[in-house]
């Protein structure tokens, strides 16, 4: 009030801190449930598989190529359980990343040396400029492994060429990016707002896990991981994060 004196104003904000705290909880057990039906339901069809198996097995005498091949059945569906298990873990309390400098050239080339020896139909072109990255390797490993895996995939599918997947980087003065960009089918509107929510797959063997986890990891450095289609064919994945002070 300039030279008559002071107005002092308080408010008792208890109730909407309440408020506030009760929305986010309820926003924690819809999260919570939403994981634990996707995690059940990618469980239902390796247990149908095994109970079926050790049904059959119980029955009666079974010759014994038609055991080994019911044993097989049990084994797979039991690494089934164990890799979405695992994914799961990995999903919900991803480690602690340890920071330290990795050099893009050769992490990328080793990185895609192994992508081609699985994909011998597929041309992994790398643009990539001599940058360093302040990163967990272990993380970036996965991330830049899985999303070359699904770009990959998409590609192979394609009964004409070219089947290409380019990787290149670019150095801004604040942000640093790396693009893995693929001439595959590309993906629905659909996929493309909803591949990173977990158990979200078109894979008939995929937990829908991947990219789900690579986005966690990326979060886990200070990057971002997004898609975007491609004017032309396929898709864009870009890793992002704030260039080093």
């Amino acid at each position: 009030l300039g030279d008559e004196g002071w107005i002092l104003l308080f408010s008792d904000i208890t109730e909407i801190q309440r408020l506030e705290r009760q929305v986010q909880e309820m926003e924690r057990l819809v999260a919570v449930a939403d994981l634990a039906a996707g995690l059940a339901h990618e469980m239902k069809n390796p247990l149908a598989g095994i109970k079926a198996s050790l049904q059959l097995f119980m029955a009666g005498d079974l010759e014994e190529a038609h055991r080994r091949r019911l044993a097989h059945v049990v084994v797979r569906d039991v690494d089934r359980l164990d890799a979405l298990v695992h994914d799961f873990l990995v999903f919900a309390r991803p480690s602690d990343p340890y920071l330290e400098e990795i050099a893009l050239v050769p992490f990328l080339q080793e990185t895609a040396e192994t992508i081609r020896l699985r994909y011998p139909r597929v041309e992994v072109i790398l643009h990539v400029t001599d940058a360093v990255w302040v990163f967990d390797r272990t993380h970036l490993h996965h991330i830049v492994s899985n999303v070359l895996t699904n770009a990959c995939q998409a590609v192979d599918s394609k009964p004409d060429p070219p089947r290409q997947v380019v990787v290149e980087n670019t150095e801004g003065p604040e942000v640093q990016s790396l693009l893995v960009r693929d001439t595959g089918p590309g993906m629905t509107a659909d996929m493309l707002r909803r591949c990173f929510d977990p158990f979200v797959t078109t894979k008939p063997q995929g937990t829908g896990l991947g990219l789900a986890i690579s986005r966690r990891l990326a979060a886990q450095n200070g990057a971002l991981l997004e898609v975007a289609a491609n004017p032309d064919a396929g898709v864009t994945f870009t890793l992002t994060r704030p260039r080093n002070p």
